[in-house]
């Protein structure tokens, strides 16, 4: 027989009130995390706490931009990452919903997609992403090249 649910909650600091029984947003959450690449770009923004943005988050992945952002796109479905613009830049963070703090519990990063995100956040210039697919609609548009543009994924 499984443990009881109200000691599970109180082990790992979770209130019952907040987390209820919205089985309809469990279910939610529960689907957008039956995909494996989900519960990695989770754990990725989990493990280092400050917003991400795509180019980042796929180079921490090892993936391409549109794949990451389809599974970004699933978790904000289902109320586990949100994301605000900053310019062309679009940055993501884990919400502060009661899944996403029992999430914090349980999931793990792991160690090769840490070090790809921690080498491809050193190329940040002022604590922003300035690499990436942006950075070449940034530039067409201003009628500028940057040093830092010849990185981008999608110049030509």
């Amino acid at each position: 027989m499984g443990a009881d649910c109200g000691t599970i909650r109180a082990n790992m600091q979770i209130d019952d009130e907040k987390m209820g029984t919205d089985y309809v947003a469990l279910a939610a959450a529960l689907g957008a995390l039956g995909e494996p690449t989900r519960l990695r770009l989770l754990a990725l923004l989990m493990t280092f706490n400050e917003p991400l943005c795509v180019c980042e988050l796929s180079s921490g992945l090892g993936l391409p931009d549109y794949q990451t952002s389809r599974h970004l796109a699933a978790l904000r479905r289902a109320g586990l990452v949100a994301y605000s613009r900053q310019g062309l830049w679009a940055y993501y963070r884990p919400t502060d919903n009661p899944h996403v703090r029992f999430l914090r519990n349980v999931l793990c990063t792991d160690s090769e997609d840490v070090a790809r995100m921690q080498s491809r956040l050193q190329q940040r210039v002022a604590g922003r992403c300035v690499v990436g697919p942006a950075c070449a609609a940034a530039e067409k548009e201003r009628g500028q090249i940057s040093p830092l543009a010849a990185t981008c994924g999608s110049r030509k």
